[in-house]
């Protein structure tokens, strides 16, 4: 009786678990399908909000997409190369905290992005014009600048001088500064600048499009562009400190 009941339980068991992990998929399809604008509340269907390059037609609210996203639409007819560059060690400081390592959380960033750092570059055309596209990624740790990062930007500076390409453009989604490298990550900010400073010596443009810009990203390379954008609304900052920490309702917002 006792295995009759153990077979039965077993089986049981198993059909759970297989409907469960059906439901997490159509979850995730759903949430796929549908998108609800951050400020004004309006649903969007998944296609039809790509097919608006990610822009709320009802209040003109930018939405944060992936890098890969952003040079699709970037590039012409979504043709792109990715500039491959230096891989440098992670986690100088062996960062820890009661919830998760520094370690860990690189890795699941790399996981959800498919990326290396929270910046990537990339080279393609524009109208016919060679163009280097670098971008952050919001999903890959909040944007934050790694030494990683910096040195991918640096590099597509590099690569813009030699290539002499027609510009470069940057969008910025960032948090700052990764705290968790601490003073390895504030030594990006004179690699940016030095970076910049190279394009502007060769006489390329330099644009910077921003939807939250702050922390070491907006106090170096993050306000020397040639040609500055922010991205309407309220939920996007330029500034050095976090949003929060702001005196006034809309301070240094695009509303």
């Amino acid at each position: 009786m006792t295995n009759w009941l153990e077979k039965i339980l077993s089986k049981a068991k198993a059909a759970g678990a297989k409907l469960t992990d059906s439901f997490k998929k159509k979850t995730i399809e759903n949430a796929d399908l549908w998108s609800s604008c951050p400020e004004c509340k309006k649903m969007f269907l998944g296609k039809e909000l790509k097919k608006n390059m990610h822009v709320c037609t009802q209040c003109d609210y930018h939405f944060r997409i992936s890098a890969d996203e952003r040079f699709k639409i970037f590039f012409d007819n979504a043709s792109y190369e990715m500039i491959n560059t230096k891989r440098l060690a992670e986690d100088p400081n062996k960062f820890k905290t009661e919830l998760k390592a520094y370690k860990d959380q690189l890795k699941s960033a790399k996981k959800k992005t498919k990326q290396i750092a929270s910046l990537v570059s990339a080279h393609g055309k524009v109208n016919g014009l060679d163009m280097i596209c670098s971008s952050f990624d919001f999903n890959f740790n909040g944007g934050t600048l790694s030494m990683q990062s910096g040195q991918n930007f640096y590099e597509a500076c590099e690569y813009a001088v030699k290539n002499k390409v027609s510009g470069l453009t940057v969008f910025i989604t960032t948090g700052g500064a990764a705290l968790q490298e601490n003073l390895f990550a504030l030594y990006q900010m004179p690699k940016t600048i030095l970076g910049v400073q190279m394009l502007k010596e060769n006489k390329i443009p330099y644009f910077v499009v921003a939807n939250l810009n702050i922390g070491g990203v907006s106090a170096s390379f993050g306000s020397l562009g040639d040609f500055h954008i922010m991205e309407p609304g309220k939920k996007t900052v330029w500034g050095f400190a976090r949003p929060s920490c702001g005196p006034r309702n809309n301070f240094r917002t695009a509303a």
